[in-house]
């Protein structure tokens, strides 16, 4: 749940030694994201590499349009994901839904919770909100830092210069395999991966299939 994940993130947040990456699609000023942005500055002034990236529409409603200047002020590299500059289709088509923290490429989150305060049900707006946080460590790390930096990169318009080791080994005790994967538009992405991931995970499928998701458009072949 969002509460548990907002506690531990915070506790995660303040052990950073070397960078934090932090993109998401709704950045909303609250309690949430004001608890997260005190520790980034002091992050920042500490010598710690602090990157944000917010969705430029999923923050239309919640941030002024130049807020990655005010981040920048505090020391923050901060950016907007596809920027709005008047073009009806593929700016506003090209969204970041994105939900990712990476601390010291040792700590990973990801899942449904934007940083909005709906999200830890601080605040009420459809009845108790509940949003999957998912608390990674070691390698399936790596791939959540690499998502970032492409991001990152793209919206910047430069690659990123590698201040610290982004891809440190990291191990620990293993249960199974979880490994994240990217999604997106071409030419980043000529696959539709997140579709193929469902439909092999459903066609191999034995027993059972649990679903939770906000958003149930099941299109021809999904249903097949």
């Amino acid at each position: 749940m969002g509460e548990s994940m907002f506690a531990r993130l915070l506790e995660d947040l303040r052990s950073a030694e070397h960078f934090i990456f932090m993109e998401y699609f709704i950045i909303e000023e609250g309690h949430f994201w004001n608890s997260i942005l005190e520790i980034l500055k002091e992050k920042a002034a500490a010598g710690v590499e602090v990157k944000v990236v917010y969705d430029d529409i999923g923050c239309m409603m919640t941030l002024p349009g130049d807020y990655f200047k005010t981040l920048r002020g505090f020391g923050i590299d901060a950016t907007p994901f596809s920027a709005l500059k008047g073009n009806a289709d593929s700016e506003f088509n090209n969204r970041s839904h994105r939900k990712i923290t990476v601390i010291d490429g040792k700590i990973g989150y990801t899942g449904g919770a934007n940083i909005a305060d709906e999200y830890i049900n601080e605040v009420v707006r459809f009845g108790h909100w509940k949003d999957v946080g998912l608390r990674l460590e070691g390698d399936a790390v790596k791939e959540l830092t690499n998502l970032f930096l492409i991001d990152y990169g793209i919206n910047v318009r430069k690659k990123p210069e590698q201040k610290h080791d982004y891809f440190p080994e990291y191990s620990v005790p293993e249960a199974g395999y979880l490994v994240p994967f990217g999604d997106g538009p071409a030419p980043i992405y000529n696959r539709r991966v997140g579709k193929s991931v469902i439909q092999n995970m459903l066609n191999q499928a034995d027993r059972y299939v649990y679903i939770m998701s906000p958003y149930l458009i099941i299109d021809l072949s999904l249903l097949k």
